[in-house]
């Protein structure tokens, strides 16, 4: 988009093709808990992080917590293949 090879429209759609077959695939291979957390790191990522970056250095303190998710997403969703025993 800075260089101008693509236009915002182009880039807004193709974000959007990218989550929604990412949701897709996640809902269908692993559980619905691993969807909602993707979500949830997704607004979180796009709607509060980048915003605050330009607010100032509380913006590192915020995305810590997108960036902490894809571990637990991982462990969340091998839960249903992995049962954890006593």
């Amino acid at each position: 988009m800075p260089t101008g090879r693509i236009t915002v429209n182009e880039a807004v759609s193709f974000a959007l093709l990218c989550l929604i077959v990412s949701l897709v695939l996640l809902w269908k291979f692993t559980n619905p808990l691993t969807v909602a957390l993707s979500v949830l790191s997704m607004l979180l990522y796009s709607f509060v992080y980048t915003p605050l970056k330009r607010v100032g250095p509380i913006a590192v303190f915020v995305g810590a917590i997108p960036g902490a998710l894809p571990p637990l997403l991982g462990w969340v969703a091998q839960l249903d293949q992995f049962p954890m025993r006593p």
